[in-house]
């Protein structure tokens, strides 16, 4: 069984410290089967921090030189080239559009989504960008309307607080 595991965002964050929970998953999916590590980066410098974090026990790496195409995603590519190899029984990443395309192609994905180490655009409540001020305050103004009609908030309405 090939477990398929992202190096970037499940065993380490953007700043290249390890990610405590993701190694928790590696070494569980070690048990199971046979795992395949997947980066975006040069293999060479991945396969030396993997080596520093003692990491060096996997069964496959597959970087970006497995994609010719500089139109083709990266990360789609290499799930491709992993299923070429045989059966991928999970797919574990931090993105949820590369999670997204796993499961499209028919293969169990798991999204591993840690709020201390996940990269803020990942996340459902991201921001958008930042907000302007005049939207800010007709927002508050808004609230504010609202609460000032709520009969909840009145003195006289003594039910709503016994």
């Amino acid at each position: 069984m090939n477990i398929l595991l992202s190096v970037d965002g499940v065993l380490r964050n953007d700043t290249g410290e390890l990610i405590p929970d993701g190694l928790i998953i590696y070494r569980a999916m070690q048990v199971l089967g046979r795992v395949v590590l997947v980066t975006e980066e040069d293999r060479t410098h991945v396969e030396v921090w993997l080596m520093l974090h003692n990491l060096a026990d996997y069964d496959d790496l597959i970087d970006s030189t497995v994609c010719v195409d500089p139109e083709e995603n990266v990360r789609f590519r290499q799930l491709s080239v992993a299923r070429s190899k045989g059966g991928i029984a999970i797919y574990i990443d931090s993105n949820p559009s590369y999670v997204a395309e796993g499961l499209r192609r028919g293969i169990t994905s798991l999204l591993f989504s840690c709020p201390e180490y996940s990269r803020p655009e990942y996340r459902p409540d991201a921001p958008t960008g930042i907000r302007k001020w005049d939207d800010l305050v007709a927002e508050r103004t808004r609230q504010q309307v609202l609460r000032a009609a709520d009969v909840r908030m009145k003195k006289d309405e003594g039910s709503y607080f016994e």
